[in-house]
């Protein structure tokens, strides 16, 4: 049973992240959020199991969430979506304490053995596979 999150200042991107998740059978709770503070509020006041989240929110920068996120909350999962190359991001977000997860990702990084956080491309493909595993069920 999973809880998520979706942070993303797009309404219309959230709905279909909602779309997506409400088909998968072990998610009990789906929740949104526009703006970075609005999803440090959530996670204060609720418990998420994962926080699907844009690298780019309002007001706060996707990178100080994830700092929030992997220090006061570790049991939190991250899944960060970007439209974004992962050139322009992936080694500030690895710095700001992400994981990869190896076996979904195309990365040349150094191993990781943690698989609290993920990055992904922006493809469709792959984002079905990143839910799955990091919901649990893949």
């Amino acid at each position: 049973m999973s809880r998520v999150l979706i942070a993303d200042d797009h309404a219309v991107v959230r709905a279909g992240y909602r779309q997506f998740l409400e088909a998968e059978a072990g998610i009990t709770a789906i929740g949104e959020t526009a703006s970075g503070n609005e999803t440090l509020d959530q996670l204060r006041q609720h418990e998420w199991d994962l926080l699907l989240m844009d690298i780019h929110m309002p007001d706060r920068s996707g990178l100080d969430i994830l700092k929030h996120v992997t220090s006061g909350y570790p049991k939190v999962r991250v899944l960060i979506m970007s439209g974004l190359p992962e050139a322009q991001y992936a080694r500030n977000v690895l710095r700001a304490g992400s994981h990869l997860l190896p076996d979904v990702l195309d990365y040349d990084v150094a191993a990781h053995d943690s698989k609290d956080t993920f990055i992904n491309r922006d493809d469709g493909t792959m984002a079905a596979k990143m839910f799955a595993a990091a919901a649990g069920f893949g």
